[in-house]
């Protein structure tokens, strides 16, 4: 089936919102990212002793090289990055095709309720666990994380929720028996392949936080926050529980409000033809 771009995309307010939101996490992502790349042989952290250690950095037959490989899979494996490049691409295709909700599978109003939660689950966890740990820098470091973490994912969230089209959108019983399931494929996925490469990592002598993208990843540390005794694995336990909480909760929930849009606005349907 084609798809033709309406016209009628390009003057509604729709559009620019959308398109403002995909060119904005664009630049920040990709900005971020490239100048972390280009300036890696800058990058250090401190060792033990107060000396300066190349993060990325590594000495063979008297030559330093830096693990570009290994910077690049650690910067696209943060939840983070992958949940807004996801919104980003959904807000892409919203832009040009708001219009044709019930026929593009990515901005259906299930997937969309699917992409809504995974970038609820960032903006929580980061917001209740990370922020408190790691506090952003200056205010650039402010105005990223703040687009990242709050702005856009509830933007995406509030657009799904009150301006998604309900076309095609199900019940809250069967959303929780035909999908629900579904929706806990990629975190899974992403725990393992991280813990992974942690392991791998770890083994290969790299510090710690160039092995694991979050502290609660760190299972074999007995302080993953310096200071709190509480054991990497438990703090992995406690996020876990949290993303099953928060995914089965918000998904359940924003069906239910698709439901409730889509019964009110068939309701009025019926009042006006009567």
């Amino acid at each position: 089936m084609k798809l033709k771009i309406d016209k009628a995309t390009f003057v509604n307010w729709r559009f620019f919102l959308c398109m403002g939101m995909f060119i904005l996490l664009s630049v920040i992502i990709f900005q971020d990212f490239i100048k972390t790349l280009i300036n890696i042989e800058s990058i250090t952290y401190k060792a033990e002793d107060g000396t300066d250690i190349k993060t990325w950095g590594y000495l063979r037959d008297g030559v330093m090289y830096y693990d570009r490989a290994g910077f690049i899979f650690y910067y696209f494996g943060f939840f983070t990055i992958q949940t807004n490049i996801m919104i980003a691409v959904w807000f892409f295709v919203m832009a040009f095709f708001n219009t044709k909700v019930g026929k593009i599978k990515l901005i259906s109003s299930t997937c969309s309720v699917a992409i809504a939660t995974y970038i609820a689950v960032t903006m929580l966890i980061y917001n209740l666990m990370l922020l408190p740990v790691h506090v952003p820098k200056d205010g650039y470091d402010w105005f990223r994380q703040l687009s990242l973490h709050l702005i856009a994912p509830l933007v995406m969230i509030c657009y799904t929720l009150f301006e998604l089209k309900t076309d095609g959108v199900i019940s809250v019983k069967e959303f929780a028996k035909k999908y629900l399931w579904k929706l806990y494929i990629y975190p899974i996925a992403y725990l393992i392949v991280n813990l992974i490469r942690g392991e791998v990592r770890r083994a290969g002598g790299w510090p710690r936080f160039t092995s694991y993208p979050y502290f609660f990843l760190e299972i074999h540390e007995k302080e993953a926050i310096k200071g709190v005794p509480i054991p990497g694995a438990v703090w992995l336990l406690i996020a876990a529980v949290l993303i099953i909480v928060i995914i089965a909760g918000l998904s359940l929930g924003f069906t239910k409000i698709l439901n409730n849009r889509h019964l009110k606005a068939t309701t009025n349907v019926i009042v006006e033809t009567n």
